[in-house]
């Protein structure tokens, strides 16, 4: 019972990030845009790698504002 628990903790949070990073790239607003692709990032680096929704709201987020270098 407790792995299913936590997998549905982890698909809420998923969804929660997923639904963030939309309203960022909608809103257009560098901050949010920035704190979205910052938990995105970190979403991705634990254990998440294989997660490609994330992957690719991250990405449509990237292409949408590239990155000031």
């Amino acid at each position: 019972m407790s792995t299913q628990h936590g997998e549905n903790n982890r698909s809420i949070d998923r969804d929660r990030l997923l639904k963030r990073m939309s309203d960022a790239r909608e809103s257009g607003d560098g901050k949010q845009v920035q704190g979205a692709l910052e938990e995105a990032k970190r979403w991705l680096s634990d254990n998440h790698v294989g997660d490609n929704s994330v992957r690719d709201a991250q990405f449509r987020l990237l292409r949408a504002f590239p990155p000031l270098r």
